[in-house]
């Protein structure tokens, strides 16, 4: 199964607590990582994202907490990011930055 979709613009939610997540460019490596999924009957199963054209406003949202069976955590990292951001994947370009932080 397989579903295309194209937008102008795309929002990611990235996860920054793994430990080789050390800027913005290995949280985005990361995300475009397969994902195995559990089956039931021990099918082997896993789901990724691929982009085939890049928009032209990427929204990348750290996600800053993390939620398990002990009730919700605030993942307290720095992640770098530069001034132009070059996606390195085929077709993307250079996207500008900008932050926007919020307590």
């Amino acid at each position: 199964w397989a579903s295309a979709v194209r937008e102008p613009w795309m929002w990611l939610s990235l996860d920054i607590r793994p430990s080789e997540v050390k800027d913005l460019d290995d949280a985005l490596n990361h995300f475009l990582q397969p994902e195995k999924l559990s089956m039931q009957d021990d099918k082997k199963a896993s789901k990724n994202v691929r982009v085939t054209s890049w928009p032209e406003v990427l929204v990348l949202h750290l996600k800053r907490f993390h939620f398990d069976d002990q009730g919700g955590h605030k993942v307290v990292k720095k992640i770098a990011y530069p001034e132009q951001f070059p996606v390195h994947a085929e077709g993307a370009g250079n996207f500008s930055t900008s932050a926007v932080m919020r307590n």
